[in-house]
This record gives C-alpha cells, sequence and structure tokens, in this order.
C-alpha cells in the first residue's frame, strides 16, 4: 500500500510533469505566432518592393518569381521560415495534447508546414504543375486542419471558434467561385488567423490539451 507521502510524491510528480508540458506547448505556440508574424511582415515587405503584385489578379506565388531578386529571396525564407515554425508547433501539440481530433489537427498542421516549404522550393518557373499541385495541396491540408479542430470545439462549446471557422470556409469557397486567383491569398490568410487565434489560446491557457 502507498502511503501519504509517497501519495503526495506521485501528486508534485505529476503536477512538475503537468507543468513542463504546459511550458513546451507554450514555447512551441510562441514559435508558431512568431512564424506567422514572420511570413505576414515578408510578404509585405515582398509586396512592396515587387511593385506589381496586385492581390485580385496575382497569386502569392507569382512573388516567388518577381523581376526583383530580393523579392525570390525573401519570399523563399517566408515560406521556409513560416512552415518550419508551424511543423514545430503541430508536432508538439501533437504529441502532448491528449484529445484524439487535436492530435490528428496537429498532424494537418505538420504536413502544411512542410507544404509551405516545398511551396517556396518549388517556385512557378521550375515546374508549373507540381506547383499547382503543391498549391492545392496546402489548401486541402490547411482546411481539414480547420474543419477537424471546428468539430473537437463543437464537442467542447467553444461556438465563437466554430462559427468563425464556418465563416472562413464560407469565405473560401465565395471567393473561389468568384475569383480564382484571390483564392489561394484568402486559403492562406484564413489557415494563417486560424494558427494565430489558437496559438494565444494556448499561450494563455484557455484550451485543455
Amino acid at each position: 500500500m502507498y502511503t501519504s507521502d509517497a501519495h503526495d510524491t506521485m501528486d508534485d510528480s505529476e503536477e512538475v510533469v503537468m507543468n513542463r508540458m504546459s511550458l513546451t506547448v507554450r514555447q512551441a505556440s510562441y514559435v508558431g505566432l512568431a512564424s506567422v508574424f514572420t511570413f505576414v511582415l515578408l510578404f509585405v515587405i515582398c509586396v512592396l518592393l515587387d511593385g506589381e503584385w496586385n492581390y485580385a489578379d496575382d497569386v502569392i506565388c507569382k512573388l516567388g518569381i518577381s523581376e526583383v531578386p530580393l523579392v525570390r529571396a525573401l519570399y523563399l525564407i517566408s515560406c521556409v521560415l513560416t512552415g518550419s515554425g508551424i511543423v514545430v508547433f503541430g508536432y508538439t501539440i501533437g504529441r502532448y495534447c491528449t484529445h484524439q481530433l487535436v492530435r490528428f489537427t496537429s498532424l494537418m498542421c505538420v504536413v502544411f508546414g512542410f507544404v509551405l516549404i516545398a511551396l517556396g522550393l518549388i517556385n512557378m518557373d521550375m515546374n508549373i504543375e507540381i506547383h499547382v499541385q503543391i498549391a492545392n495541396t496546402i489548401a486541402v491540408f490547411g482546411t481539414v486542419a480547420m474543419v477537424t479542430n471546428a468539430v473537437e470545439d463543437l464537442l467542447q462549446r467553444r461556438f465563437l471558434l466554430v462559427f468563425l471557422v464556418v465563416f472562413m470556409g464560407a469565405l473560401i469557397l465565395f471567393v473561389g467561385c468568384y475569383n480564382f486567383d484571390i483564392h489561394q491569398t484568402v486559403s492562406v490568410s484564413s489557415m494563417l488567423i486560424w494558427l494565430v487565434i489558437r496559438c494565444v489560446l494556448y499561450i494563455r491557457g484557455n484550451i485543455e490539451f
């Protein structure tokens, strides 16, 4: 039989483990936030330096074949850094989270991150067919990640987060039917906004894992 001291020691050990897990998840969330902000910052710089990119007529990937060498370089850096940050975030959440739906979402985030890296490495001039497939893949995995997590949010009665995903999904579908060129921009932006919200919630401790 366990003594009260042994039981207290076990409780203390479990608390230490939980505190370490919480710290690790928060650190990964900060990495996720930093990666998104890096992407946004470099994207704005690329648009300003390029001078010809238009959100209504051009896809984000077009910056990867800009006539300005610095823009091409910054676009590649943004994809690699942001993709790597999302991989770290997704892997960490999947490792420590006990909810199966969230773990599946984390796996989708990891794939999304790797595909984003590939999107930067293989630009439109290298192989347009492969590039288009990669762009479509990133939209699919990003959407699946948001929808799957929305189901978990619904089960946990986090209705505001569910509404946000429904709104983003409707917006992506509407834009895709109205203007396909802007579809990629809206899809990627929606995924990054969703990721920022998840990171903030993990950092603040509003979501149990």
